[in-house]
């Protein structure tokens, strides 16, 4: 019996791990850098080509970097704006005021 438990345990683990989608190599590099970013915009209202200027990414990852940036500020909300240690009341003025870039 727990030998079966076991191999259909295995057996599921590995339909799970499949199913899971390889993290983006971008994303990973520069998550540190995707918060100052959103920082940059949503805190003191710099434009996303500002902050950009002002973090260190090699040239090769500004277009893809670019685009995570404007992907995360399109699905930011209050109820995620933690994610990129942003305060609420500031994520939600910032939104008010129509999500400036």
């Amino acid at each position: 019996m727990f030998e079966f438990i076991c191999r259909r345990s295995i057996q599921r683990y590995g339909v799970l791990r499949a199913s899971v989608a390889a993290p983006d190599p971008i994303r990973t590099k520069y998550r540190q850098t995707v918060d100052e970013l959103m920082q940059f915009i949503v805190f003191q209202g710099r434009t996303l080509e500002a902050a950009l200027a002002e973090v260190r990414v090699a040239t090769a990852d500004v277009a893809a970097l670019r685009l995570i940036v404007h992907t995360e500020l399109d699905h930011l909300e209050q109820h995620n704006c933690a994610r990129y240690n942003l305060a609420r009341g500031m994520t939600q003025r910032w939104m008010d005021a129509g999500r400036r870039r």
